[in-house]
């Protein structure tokens, strides 16, 4: 499970950078990045515990 996890917020920040690149409001995309970031590492430590 926590290697499905992974897989996916890995996903979601590849998917996250491309569309910085692109957005016209990547700032937007940015805050996004960051907040899938905090959620993930909590959410990866959560599952590590079980």
């Amino acid at each position: 499970m926590q290697g499905e996890a992974a897989a996916e917020i890995e996903r979601t920040i590849v998917h996250l950078c491309e569309r910085i690149r692109t957005d016209q409001r990547p700032d937007e995309c940015l805050t996004l990045m960051k907040a899938v970031e905090r959620g993930g590492r909590q959410s990866l430590a959560r599952l590590g515990q079980r």
